[in-house]
């Protein structure tokens, strides 16, 4: 097997474990900060092999994907750093993303198959959306509290996500058949409805949570 891909393989791996664990950790302890850390970094290389890999073969279906969710994580991994300031770094990836977004476009209306028009379009629609966001977030110069909380959250959990659509959806005809079905959405939806339930906690008034945030 390619280095490249098994690189790929055992960093996805490593992302979809790290990232269970760190979405049901306690917020901002050492567990979810230490296992939140390796987390972002086996998502950062799981997607770099990914797209590369991808790109090489001439497969869209996976490199735009892969390329958004290192977005995703690159920018949501960035909201932890000490000094709550947004600048150069948020600029640029918000260009980065309409740059993503404009090829997953491109893609999308040269693609045939609705099914991978529809699935590019979706991705050109989320990176859009994404860079949109670090424009606005370097414009106000700052990322500090519930908005940064918010941040950190959306962005990460929304990567998670794909991993697990991916690899529980994408990768069934690796399944026993026993094992493959409509079921293996089920950790995707789980991801995105912890998502949901926080970002919903976060934005109560009458909930007062820490603004401590771990990557």
């Amino acid at each position: 097997m390619d280095v490249a891909l098994v690189v790929h393989i055992a960093a996805g791996g490593a992302g979809l474990a790290t990232g269970a664990v760190a979405l049901t950790a306690p917020k901002g302890e050492r567990l979810h900060r230490a296992v939140g850390t390796v987390f972002a970094v086996a998502m950062l290389v799981m997607t770099a092999f990914g797209s590369a890999i991808a790109a090489g073969l001439g497969e869209p279906m996976a490199f735009v994907p892969g390329l958004v969710t290192f977005h995703l994580v690159a920018t949501g991994w960035a909201t932890v750093r000490p000094i709550g300031k947004a600048g150069r770094f948020e600029t640029a990836a918000g260009w980065a993303a309409l740059g993503i977004a404009a090829t997953s476009l491109g893609l999308a209306l040269a693609s045939e198959p609705a099914g991978v028009r529809a699935v590019l379009m979706l991705f050109s629609g989320l990176a859009a959306f994404a860079g949109w966001r670090d424009l606005r977030v370097a414009r106000a110069g700052d990322l500090i509290g519930t908005d940064r909380l918010a941040r950190h959250l959306w962005r990460l959990c929304a990567a998670l996500a794909i991993a697990a659509f991916s690899f529980f959806l994408g990768q069934q005809d690796e399944f026993p058949q026993a094992l493959s079905g409509p079921h293996n959405a089920i950790p995707a939806v789980a991801v995105l409805s912890a998502m949901v339930f926080w970002l919903v906690r976060l934005r109560r008034p009458r909930r007062r949570l820490s603004t401590r945030v771990a990557g």
